[in-house]
C-alpha cells in the first residue's frame, strides 16, 4: 500500500499521470482515495548543517518524527493527505482541502495557511524547526504538478527571508531580473583588485557589491545568482589570463558553481562567494609573492590594497617594521624594482585594465589608478608602455 502511495504521489507532482490515463481510473488502480489539491513542501530548516551536527542515526529519526507529526496534525483537522520525500530533508504534502469558490474562497486560503502554522507549531513542540512552502489550491488534482512547481517558487523566499517562514505561492511576484544590474565601475574595480591580487580590497568589495546586487534584482533568486555566478566567471578569466593554471581554475569553477546553485541562505550564498573570491585573488597575490620574505610580503599586500591612497616609503616601512633604509634595499632585493617604482607599477598596470575595460575619462581613470595629477599620470604611462594612455586604448579597443 505503502508503494502505492508513493507512486501515486510521484506521478501527480510530476505529471506523468497526464500520459497514463483517467485520473479516476489510476486513482482506482493505486488503491487511493484521496484526491488531493493542494500542496505543502516541509522543509527542515539548517538541514544541511545539522546533518553535520548529529549522529548518523539524526536523518532517520528526524525523518520519523516529521512524517509521524505531519500525519497526526493534519488528521486532527480533518484534512486528508498523503506525504512523499522529494530530497533528504524535504517532504512533500500532498492534501486534499474542501475547494471554495466565491466569497468562501478566501476563508479557505485562510484555512490552509493557519494549517501549515499549526503544522510548523507541532513540530517546533519536537524541536523541529521547519519552513513551508504553499501552493494555491487546484481545480483538479491533474494540475498538482503546476502547484508543486508554484511552491517551489514560493520556497525560493527562504534565501533572502531566512527560516520558520510560510511561503505563499499567491504572495510571489513574477517581477523581472533588472537589465545590467551589477553596476560598471563597481565591477570593473572589483576585477582591478582580482588582477592586482588585493585580498583585502576584494574581502571589502564583495559584500557591498552583493548587497546592492540583490536590491537591485529585487530579490529575484535565479536572476541574483546568476549575476554573481557571471561575475565570479570574469574574475577567474582574469586570473587565468595572469598566468594562473586554467586546468586549476576551471576544475574549481565547475564543482563551486553546482555547489553555489543549491545554497538556500542569502548568509551562506555571500559567505561562499566571498571566500571564493578571496581565493581567485590569492592566486594571483600568491604568484607575484612566492618568492618574497614575510616582511616583503607585508609591504605589498599593503601597497596592493592602498594604491589609491597617496602612499610614503616612511608609511610602508612602518608597515613591515623596518627601517626605510632597510626596507628599500631587501625590497629592490627581492621584488627588482624601489618601493615607489613597484607603486607607480601597480598603478599603471591598474590604469592599463581601466583604458581597455570602460569609456572612463583619463583623470578619471588617473584617480582610481591613484594619480593625483593627470598629466603626470600620462608621462609615467608613456615611460612605461611606449605609447600615451589615449594611443594605448585605441590600439586595443575591442
Amino acid at each position: 500500500m505503502r508503494h502505492a502511495e508513493i507512486a501515486f504521489a510521484h506521478g501527480l507532482i510530476s505529471g506523468t499521470f497526464v500520459h497514463e490515463g483517467d485520473f479516476a481510473k489510476l486513482q482506482e488502480a493505486c488503491g487511493i482515495s484521496l484526491c488531493p489539491n493542494g500542496i505543502f513542501i516541509v522543509s527542515i530548516d539548517r538541514y544541511p548543517q545539522r546533518i553535520n551536527e548529529y549522529p548518523p542515526s539524526w536523518p532517520k529519526e528526524v525523518g520519523h518524527a516529521l512524517r509521524e507529526t505531519v500525519a497526526n496534525t493534519m488528521a486532527r483537522e480533518g484534512v486528508p493527505t498523503t506525504c512523499i520525500w522529494t530530497e533528504e530533508g524535504v517532504l512533500v504534502v500532498l492534501f486534499q482541502m474542501d475547494h471554495a469558490c466565491g466569497s468562501q474562497l478566501l476563508h479557505t486560503e485562510a484555512r490552509v495557511t493557519q494549517t501549515a502554522k499549526l503544522l510548523q507549531h507541532a513540530l517546533a513542540a519536537r524541536d523541529l524547526a521547519v519552513s513551508i512552502g504553499i501552493s494555491a489550491l487546484c481545480a483538479e488534482p491533474l494540475q498538482l504538478r503546476r502547484a508543486y512547481q508554484e511552491a517551489l517558487r514560493a520556497m525560493s523566499g527562504r534565501f533572502f527571508q531566512g527560516n520558520q517562514q510560510l511561503y505563499r505561492a499567491c504572495d510571489v511576484q513574477d517581477v523581472g531580473v533588472v537589465p545590467n544590474p551589477l553596476r560598471a565601475e563597481e565591477k570593473l574595480e572589483l576585477i582591478a583588485r582580482v588582477k592586482l591580487g588585493d585580498v583585502r580590497g576584494v574581502s571589502v568589495l564583495v559584500p557591498m557589491i552583493l548587497l546592492r546586487l540583490a536590491e537591485d534584482c529585487q530579490r529575484k533568486v535565479e536572476g541574483f545568482k546568476s549575476e554573481v555566478i557571471d561575475l565570479l566567471m570574469q574574475m577567474s578569466r582574469e586570473v587565468v589570463n595572469a598566468g594562473i593554471s586554467a586546468a586549476e581554475i576551471l576544475s574549481k569553477n565547475a564543482r563551486f558553481v553546482h555547489d553555489l546553485y543549491q545554497t538556500i541562505r542569502y548568509d551562506t550564498f555571500v559567505g561562499h562567494v566571498l571566500a571564493y573570491a578571496q581565493w581567485l585573488t590569492s592566486r594571483v597575490d600568491t604568484s607575484r609573492m612566492s618568492a618574497c620574505s614575510p616582511v616583503i610580503r607585508d609591504a605589498l599586500q599593503y601597497i596592493h590594497h592602498h594604491h589609491q591612497d597617496p602612499l610614503t616609503l616612511d608609511q610602508i616601512a612602518k608597515v613591515a617594521c623596518l627601517s626605510k633604509y632597510h626596507l628599500s634595499h631587501r625590497f629592490k632585493q627581492e621584488v627588482g624594482l624601489s618601493v615607489m617604482d613597484y607603486v607607480r607599477r601597480i598603478r599603471l598596470e591598474k590604469a592599463a585594465f581601466y583604458l581597455t575595460s570602460s569609456t572612463l575619462s583619463l583623470q578619471q581613470i588617473a584617480t582610481l589608478a591613484g594619480f593625483s595629477d593627470a598629466n603626470y599620470f600620462g608621462r609615467m604611462f608613456k615611460k612605461e608602455y611606449g605609447c600615451t594612455p589615449k594611443a594605448y586604448r585605441a590600439a586595443h579597443a575591442v
